[in-house]
């Protein structure tokens, strides 16, 4: 009832909606509309009401809500069934569980704040109002061993998103990682369920710093990581910035089922900061060498200092300085 409402008070923005027309025009009481209206001002939205004249939207909020992104959204099926949070654990749970209760592919899970964020290796991800913390439940016919892919594809509508909208040079450091610069301002992270060589189910998540300043993040991540805010100077269209970023995912996913990994890889190779670069990949054992390639599994390719390469499924890669005097 409430996205109803809206409905019509966008269709009529800066004029005034009746009361009597809202009840009619949905079938209920005139009381039962402005208890809906009530809700909406609780939301956040700015409504203004006046005798005899009705009801009129001056300002919607800055929050992830159903109807504010899927309003304008320009999508097939990705983002059509939405859930919205004020707080979860994780938007990565949520999505889990009602994958495994069959929700259709497509269906986003999104959260204002996380109490338990993670990224990778279960490390936590610090989830502040502000953020941009969401989760998508994808069904793609793939084998598990090539799911990190997803992961690089939607790296890349998120650094395409950030490019076009505030024109921003994001980059891509491998595996999860969105840059701007050398400071991290959001990542990727991708678990599955699968049985003998395919995918039942596959969730997207995406956590990305948005209107959250610099300073009120924990000292330990003040060096290291960024926010569309501070980079841009004032405060972003969260709303927007989701439409986008998940039209860009369904748009790459449905080039990727057409044509396979080659369109997906050559995007990221010309959106990543990894290849090229001396990097220190930590996973169990410590290697060092010159990031050269991705193969069609999305997996990293380091030559090393005796000039043999090494094929690196996971791990964590920081970019360091060529060492002096080595080719590689």
């Amino acid at each position: 009832m409430k996205e109803e409402i809206l409905r019509m008070l966008c269709t009529h923005r800066g004029s005034y909606v009746s009361g009597a027309a809202l009840a009619t025009q949905l079938k209920v009481s005139k009381v039962a509309i402005w208890k809906h209206i009530q809700a909406l001002r609780g939301d956040g939205y700015s409504i203004e009401s006046r005798r005899r004249r009705g009801y009129r939207l001056i300002a919607a909020p800055d929050l992830l809500l159903p109807y504010e992104i899927g309003r304008e959204l320009q999508t097939k099926f990705i983002g059509r069934k939405i859930f919205h949070y004020w707080e979860v654990n994780s938007t990565q749970k949520v999505a889990k569980e009602l994958a495994m209760k069959g929700a259709e592919e497509g269906t986003l899970v999104v959260a204002e704040t996380q109490g338990a964020g993670k990224g990778r290796r279960n490390r936590s991800w610090y989830s502040p109002k502000g953020g941009i913390y969401l989760s998508v439940i994808m069904r793609p016919e793939m084998s598990p061993s090539r799911a990190s892919l997803m992961a690089l594809l939607t790296g890349v509508a998120a650094a395409k998103t950030i490019r076009e909208i505030y024109g921003l040079k994001a980059e891509l450091k491998w595996p999860n990682d969105i840059q701007i610069g050398d400071r991290k301002i959001g990542g990727v992270l991708i678990e599955l369920a699968a049985e003998a060589e395919l995918v039942n189910w596959l969730i997207i998540g995406t956590g990305l710093n948005a209107n959250i300043k610099k300073a009120s993040l924990p000292r330990e991540f003040r060096v290291t990581t960024t926010s569309l805010e501070e980079e841009c100077g004032r405060k972003i269209s969260r709303v927007n910035f989701v439409r986008k970023f998940l039209e860009r995912i369904e748009q790459l996913y449905l080039i990727f089922k057409r044509r396979g990994e080659a369109p997906i890889l050559e995007e990221w190779k010309n959106m990543t900061n990894t290849l090229g670069a001396w990097v220190r990949v930590e996973d169990g054992e410590t290697i060092e060498g010159k990031a050269v390639d991705v193969d069609r599994d999305g997996a990293l390719i380091v030559k090393l200092a005796d000039g043999t390469t090494k094929r690196i499924v996971a791990g964590d890669v920081s970019l360091r300085r060529k060492r002096c005097g080595h080719t590689a």
